[in-house]
């Protein structure tokens, strides 16, 4: 192996080493940020659910609802928020 190629192999290490570094920081803190959303999702939920008198479940189903349309014919009859 001659020394050019040599030094080129040794630098795409270099950055094959670095990526993976950098893609195990990624997903780490893509975690910690899906956490922290969905801490905050959950408490808005809770809160909008105590203000319309409603369990968050029933809320959380109305959201659902709303975003993909009516599942079942009888949906169509429920209010829209």
């Amino acid at each position: 192996m001659s020394r050019g190629s040599l030094e080129k192999s040794q630098e795409e290490y270099k950055l094959s080493s670095g990526s993976q570094k950098k893609s195990t920081k990624v997903p780490a803190e893509l975690t910690r940020e899906l956490r922290q959303f969905t801490g905050l999702a959950a408490s808005f939920f809770r809160a909008a659910a105590v203000r319309l008198a409603l369990t968050v479940t029933d809320l959380q189903v109305m959201d659902i609802l709303k975003s993909t349309g009516p599942s079942t014919r009888n949906a169509q009859n429920w209010p829209h928020f």
